[in-house]
């Protein structure tokens, strides 16, 4: 299955799917929140909701927001991003043993 990360900034990375699932990866400057003993380095929002080939920058956020959205808070321990975007990857289609190839091309109405 074919993935692709966009980069908005140096602490922000969405990671989306070939069937319009998609991830948000944050890493947060500080935070009271404790994970498993240890502070919160990086937070990871997903969306049950879909984007598809017409969606637009613009309104991404607007169209995942009509839906649920779930989180994981990331302690320092298991935050990096290899891990993390893993992670993401199999929440959003949930089926084990899928390969997964990156592809900047997917959505590219998006950015």
């Amino acid at each position: 299955m074919k993935y692709r990360i966009i980069e908005e900034d140096d602490s922000t990375f969405n990671v989306l799917v070939e069937d319009g699932g998609v991830a948000c990866i944050r890493f947060v400057d500080e935070s009271d929140i404790m994970v498993d003993g240890k502070m919160r380095v990086a937070t990871t929002d997903y969306y049950q909701s879909r984007i598809t080939d017409e969606t637009t920058w613009d309104e991404v956020w607007e169209n995942l927001a009509e839906g649920k959205m779930y989180y994981n808070d990331w302690n320092e321990d298991k935050a990096n991003m290899d891990f993390m975007v893993k992670d993401a990857l199999n929440w959003l289609v949930a089926i084990d043993k899928v390969e997964w190839t990156i592809d900047d091309t997917l959505f590219n109405n998006i950015k």
